[in-house]
């Protein structure tokens, strides 16, 4: 795991974006998910094992909580049950997040950001299940 800590790029390219990466816990997939963040782009980030030293290394990112851009699942691509799964924990965790705006903050920007957020993410979601599985 690289110690050298990253930073947000001045004019991010990603921004709004959200970026599903497979084989992120390490290699290509771990350099391309933090450097989408540097990108200011939100990621859904799985492996068969698990990211977490992926979380940790966009965690390290100047100006970033990993829980803030980051979401990472186990999953097995090549498998259709954990692709679904995979489908399922995202959806429910943009619903708990949605849920605990809507019903703890009054800030009405904040809960369309992330109404729009969570579309964005059930959509990519379901984009990701259907197109993996139908191939």
């Amino acid at each position: 795991m690289s110690t050298t800590a990253g930073r947000l790029s001045r004019e991010p390219r990603l921004e709004g974006k959200v970026c599903y990466i497979s084989g992120a816990s390490r290699g290509f997939g771990q350099a391309i998910a933090v450097r989408f963040v540097e990108e200011g782009a939100q990621v859904v980030i799985f492996s068969r094992g698990g990211c977490a030293e992926t979380m940790e290394l966009i965690d390290a990112i100047e100006g970033v909580t990993a829980d803030d851009v980051a979401l990472s699942c186990k999953c097995d691509i090549s498998n259709e049950e954990s692709l679904q799964e995979m489908y399922v924990h995202v959806f429910w965790c943009t619903f708990v997040l949605l849920q605990s705006v809507l019903f703890e903050d009054a800030n009405v920007v904040d809960c369309m950001y992330v109404c729009g957020m969570t579309i964005q993410l059930v959509s990519a979601a379901k984009e990701v299940c259907h197109a993996t599985v139908s191939v």
